[in-house]
């Protein structure tokens, strides 16, 4: 009854609600930093062991924008996966840096399990959308779950930028 879809919906018969931009917000332990330092800048992830997202291809280069200029960064690591929750894992367990969407690492950078780097810099951002067939109106339990979506992905918006303050 519900679907989540990425970019631009142009498909007849969907009714699409924007829900949230996914960003990815490059993060890694107090523990990880303290064992190999801070990067300042995109460049030096080059030489850091970076977890690695093999959903996208080209995962192995990190692009970060920043005073209209574009920064490719080759990266490496000893492990890649598809999976978000694998990565946020191993980065909390301090083997690496990581790239995750924000709405995955809200708590953590709350609390200072994880520390969001190179701050000044955007990172891939992609609309997100919930979808469902147009049929005049939903299920009231497909209803249910809707609202709860919008709202949970808004809250963890607010809590984002909260942490940006």
């Amino acid at each position: 009854d519900l679907g989540l879809r990425d970019g631009p919906i142009d498909l007849p018969g969907l009714v699409a609600r924007p829900l949230f931009v996914l960003q990815e917000i490059t993060c890694a332990s107090p523990a990880y930093l303290a064992r190999h330092g801070e990067p300042q800048r995109p460049a030096e992830l080059a030489e850091r062991e970076c977890l690695l997202n093999s959903h996208y291809s080209g995962h192995e280069e990190w692009l970060y924008h920043r005073h209209h200029r574009l920064e490719r960064v080759r990266v490496a690591g000893f492990l890649a996966s598809n999976h978000y929750s694998l990565l946020k894992k191993a980065a909390l367990a301090g083997t690496g840096i990581a790239r995750l969407p924000s709405y995955m690492v809200h708590d953590e950078l709350g609390d200072g399990r994880l520390a969001w780097l190179l701050r000044d810099y955007q990172t891939r951002s992609t609309p997100m959308f919930l979808v469902h067939p147009f049929q005049g109106g939903l299920p009231r339990r497909t209803q249910v779950l809707a609202d709860y979506l919008l709202d949970w992905f808004e809250r963890s918006r607010r809590q984002l930028i909260g942490l940006e303050g």
